[in-house]
């Protein structure tokens, strides 16, 4: 079964000083060997607004809203990277095997219970000092699976 999800990509332009550390065959790899059956969309995007150079963010809104329940799926942005760290980065996203691990925290939250599925979720790759490290929604350092 192929997994279908939306996919849009931001074309950096050519003079950019930007790159993304991974193709989105890297991602799907990844999302088929963890066997991920749930995917709302798979971004590439330029940035995302936060403190640190974050480079993957798996978010999960939550299925409990004010009053009523909306089944949800995980999505999964990539964002680029400043281009003098690009090698660095890829091999430490290798290295650790962060799209490996990325892929089982989505497949997690799709089996999960209603208790863990019901509020927003999230796992953030940074890099940070020559690392690279992850947070949750609560801006936690924690480990994936």
């Amino acid at each position: 079964m192929v997994l279908e999800y939306e996919y849009s990509k931001y074309k950096l332009p050519q003079k950019d000083d930007r790159a993304y550390p991974v193709r989105k065959a890297e991602v799907d790899h990844a999302l088929s060997a963890a066997e991920v059956k749930e995917l709302q969309s798979l971004f590439f995007s330029i940035d995302y607004k936060d403190n640190e150079l974050v480079v993957v963010a798996a978010t999960f809104f939550g299925e409990s809203r004010s009053g009523y329940w909306k089944r949800q799926k995980p999505e999964l942005g990539i964002y680029a990277v400043p281009k003098e760290l690009l090698a660095t980065i890829k091999s430490l996203l290798d290295t650790h095997q962060i799209l490996t691990g990325i892929a089982q925290w989505i497949k997690r939250i799709e089996s999960a219970s209603n208790v863990v599925r019901d509020i927003p979720r999230a796992r953030l790759v940074y890099f940070k000092d020559g690392g690279l490290f992850v947070k949750d929604e609560k801006n936690n350092q924690v480990k994936l699976p």
